[in-house]
């Protein structure tokens, strides 16, 4: 005879192998995730009925995914913007250019530098930043 150690009151007659009479087994499972587009660092992905089983036979709890967002040698983000500091010559500035800016997403996007741009000068490329996890563009 063995009691449950949970104090739930039951008497088992014959222990299971494999759950050694908890009524539970642990196990590693693969599940596939789908990361939104624009999520930021911290934010939490819930996967619902994919965590641990409930006590008794109850439904499976939630399954809470904490995002990190890794950072990059090249880009930095601000909000949905992507920030890229790229090297202009004296020269490129002085006469005016044309350079390529690479993106995210691997491509390159030629950007015109107009003659006689000045140090510090901040450039922007619409709509190659990131989507806004709140709305649909």
């Amino acid at each position: 005879m063995y009691c449950m150690p949970d104090g739930s009151g039951k008497i088992i007659r014959e222990v299971c192998e494999k759950c050694k009479g908890k009524g539970k087994v642990k196990k590693q499972t693969r599940i596939s995730v789908t990361i939104p587009a624009g999520i930021d660092d911290s934010q939490t992905v819930v996967l619902r009925n994919e965590g641990a089983p409930g006590s008794n036979g109850g439904p499976n709890g939630d399954l809470y995914i904490v995002v990190h967002i890794k950072h990059h040698p090249l880009y930095e983000r601000k909000d949905i913007n992507v920030l890229c500091d790229i090297p202009v010559t004296i020269t490129q500035a002085t006469l005016g250019a044309d350079i390529k800016v690479p993106m995210v997403d691997g491509t390159d996007e030629i950007f015109r530098i107009p003659e006689g741009t000045q140090t510090g000068t901040k450039f922007r490329i619409r709509q190659k930043g990131f989507t806004s996890i709140n709305r649909k563009i």
